[in-house]
């Protein structure tokens, strides 16, 4: 006679644990996942900022100077009322100039600098979507700011800007923008458009201003691309590779990285109602007074190029002293970084 045996299966109690073990398991790994892409997506911004400083580097070599934040040669082929002989400034950003120099060729040709930066005939290159001057730990990527007067002009977001300095973005702006003050320099010889950082409007700088030494200064940083794209959000300009103000292309050391302390911008270029990790304010319009903090979404810090090529990494709790020190070109106060 068969004798019938009893299967044994998991009870639902052994199920249970062996889920909540696995759970747990799980829970132990995924921060250092986490990590480890963070880590990736760090080396990789870091790889951009050292493209971008061989290419500043390679303009360098061809021009003997430094480009400028921005140029501000008169356009006729780009009329505009608001400015004298009806000829605007080009404003082409330091990432404009040194596009020849970034292996981006067909946007080299794609970019018309006889026009202005905003004209029409140079919409598709500023549409153009530039990895490179993209960090992968923001969210710049795939997004674009909606302008132009029937919000038919997009522009591709960015991470990376230029320091002007330790301070604000020039001295005397002569109470207007800096691009419009330069035009009107000759009537107005007290507007200064100089700073103590390696870049400024219109004015480029050469090697040889940067006395405290190329491996003590550094050149440029990281912001974070604006949360606001335009339409019924209004504009966040920080983050726009070629946008000609605080935030866009520039930043200065005033504030530390990642600061509470709210950046000072041009009206309509800051939401009425900015993120609490991205505070802005707005004046007036006297870009004197106008700054930007450098920001990041790596966890406490952000990268910063020198000018010998280097990038090193920041802190957020860096002393405020020491990272002005680091943005001025000819303090006199030089400070070694390990990297």
């Amino acid at each position: 006679m068969l004798k019938l045996r009893n299967k044994h299966g998991f009870t639902l109690v052994e199920l249970l644990v062996v889920i909540a073990i696995i759970g747990i398991l799980i829970a132990l790994l995924l921060p250092a996942v986490q990590a480890a892409r963070e880590a990736a997506r760090r080396m990789q911004c870091t790889n951009n900022m050292k493209q971008f400083g061989l290419a500043i580097h390679c303009f360098l070599d061809v021009h003997r100077k430094l480009p400028t934040a921005w140029t501000c040669e008169p356009k006729p082929l780009s009329p505009h009322p608001s400015y004298k002989n009806n000829s605007p400034p080009d404003q082409h950003t330091v990432f404009a100039q040194i596009l020849p120099f970034m292996e981006q060729d067909v946007l080299k040709e794609l970019f018309n600098f006889e026009y202005r930066t905003l004209d029409d005939m140079n919409r598709e290159a500023t549409n153009h979507e530039i990895t490179s001057y993209q960090c992968p730990s923001d969210d710049a990527q795939g997004r674009k700011i909606i302008a132009g007067l029937s919000g038919d002009r997009y522009y591709s977001r960015s991470n990376y800007a230029v320091c002007l300095g330790s301070n604000t973005m020039v001295i005397n702006s002569g109470g207007t923008i800096a691009s419009l003050a330069a035009m009107g320099k000759t009537f107005n010889p007290n507007i200064t458009l100089d700073n103590d950082g390696a870049f400024c409007p219109c004015e480029n700088k050469k090697i040889a201003d940067l006395t405290d030494g190329t491996s003590h200064i550094v050149l440029a940083s990281e912001v974070r691309a604006g949360q606001a794209d335009g339409g019924s959000t209004g504009w966040d300009t920080r983050g726009w590779w070629s946008w000609p103000n605080m935030g866009g292309c520039i930043y200065t050391h005033l504030t530390t990285p990642n600061t509470t302390i709210a950046d000072l911008m041009y009206p309509s270029e800051c939401p009425p109602d900015p993120p609490n990790d991205m505070p802005c304010t707005v004046n007036g319009g006297s870009q004197d007074e106008h700054f930007a903090a450098a920001r990041s979404r790596h966890p406490g810090g952000v990268n910063a190029l020198f000018g010998d090529g280097h990038v090193s990494f920041f802190n957020d709790d860096i002393d405020a002293t020491v990272w002005q020190w680091l943005g001025s070109i000819k303090d006199g106060n030089t400070i070694t970084i390990e990297h």
